[in-house]
């Protein structure tokens, strides 16, 4: 899990908003939801919609910033037993979140393409981040070869 911005959204001048981004480390599957602030309400209700949409976790890994140690508490508060355990990786040590940093790398490397300098509203922002979610988990879990005579992987 880690957060890029932040965005800008015209008809809301000088409010900033920011992308969550989950990563599955096994399939490399992206969910990216928008979030208003950095605030643990806000947080608590993107990670409802993750979990509603997604399943419940059962790793989190993340950087130790503050709010996400905030973050921690809260959900076990609102887990319990079932909550996820979450692991924080080691400070200044990039090599421990390649997985995933190179995954956000694919979201602004698209987002720059697509939007570049235009002026989006709040929706196409929206309608834009869950374009590029589609196009990076657009891709095959096994190899697809193009011998129709091969066996099945």
């Amino acid at each position: 899990m880690d957060f890029g911005g932040p965005l800008y959204c015209c008809g809301f001048p000088g409010r900033k908003v920011y992308i969550l981004l989950f990563t599955c480390s096994i399939i490399k599957a992206v969910h990216i939801e928008m979030v208003e602030s950095l605030s643990v309400q806000d947080f608590l209700l993107c990670f409802r919609r993750f979990v509603a949409r997604k399943g419940l976790p059962v790793v989190i890994y993340s950087g130790k910033a503050k709010t996400f140690v905030k973050w921690q508490t809260k959900l076990l508060e609102m887990y319990g037993r079932e909550c996820p355990t979450w692991k924080f990786i080691a400070p200044r040590a990039p090599w421990w979140r390649y997985w995933w940093e190179k995954l956000v790398g694919s979201v602004k490397s698209a987002l720059k393409n697509s939007v570049a300098r235009a002026s989006l509203t709040r929706q196409e922002l929206e309608t834009v981040l869950h374009e590029i979610e589609a196009r990076i988990n657009f891709h095959p879990l096994t190899y697809v070869g193009t011998d129709v005579n091969a066996p099945a992987p």
